[in-house]
């Protein structure tokens, strides 16, 4: 299999639905703006698709990595595992929801502190209708895990196109009461399976079976689907916790949910892609032992992630109000409002690295069994992202701010002890490589620059030109240098 090719087709298809997924995020910004509407959906949302899909991405991981144990010999053991799999997944998700839903008043306070009586109503009854939402997360995430271990990767990559499109439907039937917003994404949740159920039936998968597959569960220890959970949803958790402390003053958590948007709708379509090819491989490679496959695998996702994301830094340290303005400024959104979503946008792009740390380099933590290192890698990073958001919690980029220097600080922590754990993975051409992508970057601010005293920014559109010129010449770089063929021909060995 051809990784290159393979991610290719993910970051496609994830494109595309991403690219529908803003077009959603700039409807919900057209009706709602930037107000307590939004502030209250946003944070409820958050725990729909945050926090439930932490869980669903668990049981996916967990699943790659039993169906490639040693235990499992053939197909008919895989397909009796996968039904006594989903059975399990089901059951489980429906008693947690029930859990949910007794502690729902709790739940919600906690996410939304700062709210009056009436409006908190509101907020509790949202989260009710939402909360069914983690089921159809469930079913929807391991069917992915399942697709992605037979290389089915574009159609999972695109498996947000039917909640996105009812979505957008709903807002261009100009939806605007709170609950029926609320049900059209618990809608939304369960149109994803139902969209990779023919997928899943193709490939003679059960979705129920009776026979008692618990010995063939990875190292035998089920556990393990709780400490992925944990240590997967640190990330996403940090912009809940914003949320939630900057909830004192409307519009701060609307704001903050923009800027943590568009952040993570632009790079995880490249990181969720890589961690969907990476991980099956990686796994493979542990299975047999084979060092030298590893570390490859390490060097050539963690070379492709710094060239995307070194430039994405450079673009957006440079235009980011013009981005805001740009995507944002219409009908609500105001230029109040890019005045504090354009800010908190570009604090937000420089977390890409503790993003890379939760999808690629926890996923090798996983394989190897490390579970205890990420657990308390990201209990300490929640904690201390509470301590400062106690410290800064009046100031917006105070709250903002503090979470960038504590994800920046996570991935150097992590990045130190993946050398421990994988010793050989860097080397010296992992470093030049990295070393020539930094310094080509630098070619955004000398284009813009240019640009800047020469012909001059003269309206919203003119930012576009700069970057795609210094796009062009940061690619003819990188092939120049062959770290573009490196990147485009990695092939995952048999």
């Amino acid at each position: 299999m051809n990784l290159s090719i393979s991610y290719i087709l993910m970051v496609v298809g994830i494109l595309l639905a991403k690219a529908m997924g803003f077009v959603r995020e700039l409807f919900l910004g057209n009706n709602f703006g930037t107000g307590l509407t939004m502030d209250i959906y946003a944070q409820v949302f958050s725990v729909a698709s945050v926090i439930f899909t932490a869980f669903g991405v668990a049981l996916s991981t967990f699943v790659i990595k039993s169906i490639n144990n040693k235990m499992i010999q053939n197909e008919t053991e895989e397909r009796e595992f996968v039904g006594f799999f989903f059975k399990y997944a089901m059951i489980f998700s429906l008693l947690f929801t029930v859990v949910l839903y007794a502690l729902s008043y709790p739940i919600t306070k906690l996410l939304l502190p700062g709210l009056s009586e009436a409006d908190f109503s509101v907020a509790l009854k949202l989260f009710w209708i939402m909360l069914p939402s983690l089921t159809f997360i469930v079913l929807t995430y391991t069917a992915m895990g399942l697709l992605q271990n037979k290389n089915k990767f574009f159609i999972t990559s695109v498996v947000s196109f039917p909640f996105n499109a009812i979505l957008i439907l709903s807002m261009i039937l100009e939806v605007r009461d709170i609950y029926t917003l609320g049900a059209v994404t618990t809608i939304g949740w369960a149109a994803h399976f139902l969209f990779l159920l023919p997928s899943l039936l193709k490939q003679n998968y059960k979705l129920w079976s009776n026979t008692n597959q618990k010995d063939k569960l990875s190292l035998g220890n089920p556990a393990e689907i709780l400490f992925i959970l944990i240590s997967n949803m640190v990330f996403q958790l940090l912009f809940i916790i914003d949320k939630a402390f900057a909830s004192v003053s409307e519009g701060f958590p609307s704001a903050i949910h923009y800027g943590s948007t568009l952040f993570t709708t632009v790079s995880s379509i490249f990181l969720v892609a890589m961690s969907a090819v990476f991980f099956p491989s990686v796994t493979k490679a542990m299975k047999v032992n084979d060092t030298n496959t590893i570390n490859r695998l390490i060097r050539y996702a963690l070379t492709f992630m710094f060239a995307i994301f070194v430039p994405f830094l450079m673009i957006v340290g440079i235009y980011h109000r013009d981005i805001i303005t740009l995507l944002y400024l219409r009908g609500e959104f105001t230029m109040e409002s890019v005045n504090l979503v354009a800010p908190a946008f570009l604090l937000y792009a420089f977390c890409v690295f503790g993003y890379i740390t939760q999808e690629l380099l926890f996923k090798i933590f996983y394989a190897k069994g490390k579970y205890k290192l990420t657990v308390i890698s990201a209990i300490s990073i929640l904690l201390l992202n509470l301590i400062a958001n106690c410290i800064f919690r009046n100031s917006f980029f105070g709250i903002v701010g503090s979470t960038t220097v504590i994800c920046i600080i996570f991935a150097i922590v992590m990045f130190w002890w993946l050398a421990k754990e994988c010793n050989g993975f860097i080397n010296k051409d992992f470093f030049k490589n990295v070393g020539i992508i930094v310094l080509s970057s630098l070619v955004f601010v000398v284009v813009h620059l240019i640009f800047k005293h020469t012909c001059g920014y003269h309206n919203k559109l003119m930012f576009i030109l700069p970057v795609v010129t210094g796009a062009l010449i940061y690619l003819a770089v990188l092939y120049r240098t062959n770290i573009l063929k490196l990147i485009l021909t990695a092939k995952e060995e048999k």
